[in-house]
Formats: C-alpha cells, sequence, structure tokens
C-alpha cells in the first residue's frame, strides 16, 4: 500500500456518511426492482442489480462503514443463510451462462428483496442527520493526487444524489488542458 492509499482510505472513513450511502444503496436497489425484477421471466444478472444494494445497506446498517467491493463479503456478512444456495446457484448461472439468460421469478428471493427494501427505508427514515463535511482535507489530498480527490468528490456526490433524490451532473472545468474536449459519463447515478 502506498503512502497516497494510506492517507486516501483515512480520508475516506472520515467523508463517509451512513445515511447518504444509505439512500444511495436503497434508491438503486429500489429502481433496479421495479425495472427488472417484478416480471414472470427475469434475467439471472438482474436479481444482482437489487441483491448487491441491499447487501451494501445491511453492511452499512451493521458495521457503519463503506460496503467492500467483493460481493462473496456482502453476501457472508448480511444475506439470509437459507437464501444463500440460491444466490449460489445465480452466482453460477451468472458466470456460466449467457449475458441473456432468462429464468422464472424466484419468488423466496424477491420476496426478500422486496421486504428488505421496505425494513431499510423505513431504517432510514428512523436515522439522524450527520454532521456536515468540511473540504480542507479534501484539499490537501487534492494537492497529493487531483485524480483521488475528483474519485472522492464523485463518490461523496452520488451519495448526496441518493440522499436528496435529484439529478446531478458534476462538470470538472478543464480550462488548463491544453485541446480538452468535453465529454459524459455516468458515473453510478451521477452524470459527469
Amino acid at each position: 500500500e502506498t503512502d497516497f492509499a494510506a492517507r486516501f482510505k483515512s480520508v475516506m472513513g472520515r467523508y463517509f456518511s451512513s445515511k447518504r450511502g444509505l439512500y444511495h444503496y436503497i434508491h438503486m436497489a429500489a429502481g433496479n426492482y421495479r425495472e427488472y425484477i417484478k416480471g414472470d421471466m427475469i434475467k439471472a444478472k438482474k436479481y444482482f442489480y437489487v441483491l448487491r444494494p441491499v447487501l451494501a445497506c445491511r453492511w452499512i446498517l451493521d458495521k457503519g462503514s463503506p460496503p467492500p467491493m467483493l460481493f462473496s463479503e456482502l453476501m457472508e456478512s448480511g444475506l439470509a443463510p437459507e437464501l444463500k444456495p440460491e444466490v449460489e446457484r445465480l452466482l453460477e448461472l451468472k458466470v456460466n451462462s449467457p449475458e441473456i439468460r432468462m429464468i422464472p421469478q424466484i419468488r423466496t428471493l424477491n420476496e426478500y428483496l422486496s421486504s428488505s427494501i421496505a425494513e431499510i427505508e423505513q431504517k432510514i427514515a428512523r436515522l439522524p442527520n450527520e454532521r456536515e463535511i468540511g473540504w480542507e482535507e479534501l484539499n490537501e489530498l487534492a494537492k497529493t493526487n487531483v485524480e483521488a480527490a475528483r474519485t472522492k468528490l464523485m463518490d461523496i456526490l452520488c451519495n448526496y444524489q441518493g440522499y436528496k433524490k435529484v439529478n446531478l451532473i458534476l462538470v470538472f472545468d478543464a480550462y488548463r488542458v491544453e485541446g480538452g474536449q468535453g465529454s459524459v459519463q455516468k458515473y453510478h447515478n451521477i452524470y459527469v
């Protein structure tokens, strides 16, 4: 681990907002549930579009820290034991089947996801507001590594978008970039 990585992890921990992170993930889960999981036949991989953010919420509620990237860690930490065989079967399908593999709706998993979304939304509503974040530390980090500071800012704004439920567009000014061209990309739930 580099010195910068260690500094960045330390800063990230102080900037992480459990409530805003929860809003981000639960809105992702609820939207994907409505869009992908309500039919009789479902693309197998779409279950993970709902399952991952639900498990990320459970992680945040339990540990108060940013959720890990590895799905296996989320699954071990937050998935009901009786659902693990079904999710492991889905993981195998995802790895070994074509991208568009359609499967019948898995009633037990749909019920778990639907009830989890409702439960998590209720828990979020009862959470107190968190402290406001100062930018001094992020500015110092930007002096060391601008790209890392930009990424951190994008992560903070993703959480804010989930919390406020607004369309969010982040514009980085490239006036110092010779021949800089404008571009738009989606970063999680915001546009950059």
